[in-house]
């Protein structure tokens, strides 16, 4: 669904947004899912985010309108990598690109984002914080989890205000890089998290093993 057909009218470089925009909009991200959909997945929560940062780049009503508009066409970021691609397009917008080309680097953008999610915080982050908590801490299972859960929530919370500074400085290098390298760094995430997830079967299984140990006579 292509919902903005047309073009700016005010073609001139917005001033760049200030730090408590951009917070604003990694705190909405978190919401991105809010609205997912089979026909435009993230959209309405990716829009909504977006909407702070659209309404004092485009302070003409018609084209804020347009920018709401094609920013509810489909997008499917993976979630925690979102704030990173949405600091790319508002450097974009920043700039008032043309709405094809932001389109392109959204699709292209928002596929590497949702393919390095899936290696990096389902597979490398998750075993990586039980393992760091789990030979420190000494104790059960169940705290072990509780902990590695806990740390896991406070990267995830840094790496996403940490990508919006990112995206939002570097602009279209970000998705020309990763366009470029993309098959590299999946394989190599891949093949870390497998390690990963070894590493941490290993652990664990030693753990239960020491525990189920029948002391003898």
């Amino acid at each position: 669904m292509v919902v903005g057909i047309a073009s700016y009218q005010d073609r001139s470089e917005a001033y760049p947004l200030d730090r408590k925009t951009l917070r604003k909009i990694v705190l909405r991200s978190f919401l991105v899912k809010a609205g997912k959909n089979g026909e435009t997945a993230e959209s309405v929560g990716w829009a909504w985010a977006m909407a702070p940062g659209l309404k004092k780049i485009h302070t003409d009503e018609a084209d804020y309108a347009l920018a709401l508009g094609h920013h509810l066409e489909y997008v499917d970021t993976g979630y925690f990598l979102a704030p990173l691609v949405m600091g790319v397009m508002l450097a974009m917008e920043q700039q008032k690109a043309d709405l094809e080309t932001i389109r392109s680097v959204r699709t292209g953008l928002a596929a590497t984002a949702k393919s390095l999610s899936r290696c990096l915080f389902w597979l490398i982050l998750p075993a990586f914080c039980y393992l760091l908590v789990q030979n420190p801490i000494g104790s059960g299972a169940s705290m072990t989890v509780i902990l590695s859960a806990a740390v896991l929530a406070a990267v995830v919370i840094a790496v996403r205000f940490i990508a919006m500074n990112i995206g939002y400085s570097q602009g279209t290098r970000i998705a020309e890089k990763a366009a470029k390298n993309l098959p590299a760094v999946k394989s190599a995430s891949v093949i870390g998290g497998a390690f990963m997830i070894g590493a941490m079967t290993a652990a664990l299984s030693g753990s239960l093993y020491d525990t189920l140990i029948v002391p003898g006579p």
